[in-house]
């Protein structure tokens, strides 16, 4: 494999927003995060909408929930912090 395929099938990093990888998440609440131009929904912080590439976003607190499975990954890609804890609400 020459460098220019090494290149084309590594991961892209560059739509990572390494502030937001960085920040701290609460154990207690959870916010939602609504893409201002589509309005799709998401939980974790994006730089970019998955969806219609916005980069403006509103947040919101939710209100309850429960949570049915959670998990903690250990090995995560460069950027993301080690352990990452993750979970499914209900």
């Amino acid at each position: 494999m020459n460098s220019k395929q090494a290149d084309e099938n590594s991961p892209r990093t560059d739509h990572l927003d390494e502030a937001a990888l960085d920040a701290p998440v609460s154990t207690e609440t959870a916010d939602f995060v609504t893409c201002e131009n589509c309005k799709r929904v998401w939980y974790y912080d994006r730089a970019v909408c998955p969806n219609c590439r916005g980069r403006s976003f509103e947040r919101t607190p939710s209100e309850q929930g429960t949570v049915v499975a959670r998990t903690t990954v250990h090995v995560t890609p460069d950027g993301v912090p080690q352990p990452l804890d993750l979970g499914l609400v209900s």
